[in-house]
């Protein structure tokens, strides 16, 4: 039984997880490989059992890389890590479950509503949950905050105070104008859950959010 996580990056704690759980139920036997586009740069490269080079996710042979790589080190899970990868491999689930591996991940319908921040939005406001509102561009009011529609690691998020904060580059319609939270006001919380093979909820573990690091 041995495990891949892909896109591993920095993710060292995760690794050391998922191999004393590995070894903890099938023996030291059981691997974690990791992938990632420059190995040698990536500190959970280091330290997984073995790492391999691939290609971008854009790439045209990445799922058959993937497969390759699976079919050799006789991997039977996938771990992805990253959200641009999500869309790809969950359109490609049966195509891995096929060759005898499963992945970690969504169906893709579910994977497209998360992918966009409008969707999202709509998701919970139609299920009455409270949300930051969505800000009319013609009539803005301030402060408050735009990011990308389909954005992820924190990047490209802009705190606007007034109108002159606003350059044409965020008035392009791949950025989301949403009512400003102030922290000083709110505490946010991160809250993870955990769900079974049937979709049971069996756990569910609050965090205070103190600092975000690469969007984490």
């Amino acid at each position: 039984m041995n495990i891949l996580i892909t896109s591993a990056g920095r993710r060292v704690s995760l690794i050391e997880y998922f191999r004393k759980e590995l070894h903890d139920l099938f023996g030291l036997e059981s691997k974690v490989l990791t992938t990632d586009l420059k190995p040698s740069l990536s500190p959970a490269c280091r330290k997984s059992d073995e790492a391999l080079a691939i290609g971008r996710f854009t790439d045209h042979d990445y799922i058959d890389s993937l497969l390759e790589i699976c079919g050799e080190h006789q991997i039977k899970l996938i771990v992805p890590t990253i959200d641009t990868e999500l869309d790809l491999l969950a359109n490609n689930y049966e195509v891995f479950l096929s060759a005898g591996v499963e992945v970690v991940i969504s169906s893709p319908d579910f994977v497209q509503l998360c992918s966009s921040k409008y969707t999202t939005n709509q998701f919970f406001l139609e299920r009455g949950m409270e949300i930051a509102r969505s800000i009319d561009r013609k009539n803005p009011t301030f402060p408050l905050f735009i990011k990308p529609v389909n954005g992820s690691s924190g990047k490209d998020l802009y705190y606007i105070r007034d109108a002159s904060f606003i350059s044409e580059y965020l008035k392009d319609e791949r950025f989301i104008w949403m009512q400003y939270i102030d922290p000083a006001d709110h505490q946010e919380y991160t809250i993870d859950l955990y769900y079974d093979r049937e979709g049971i909820l069996k756990c569910v573990v609050p965090r205070i959010r103190l600092r975000v690091r690469a969007g984490e």
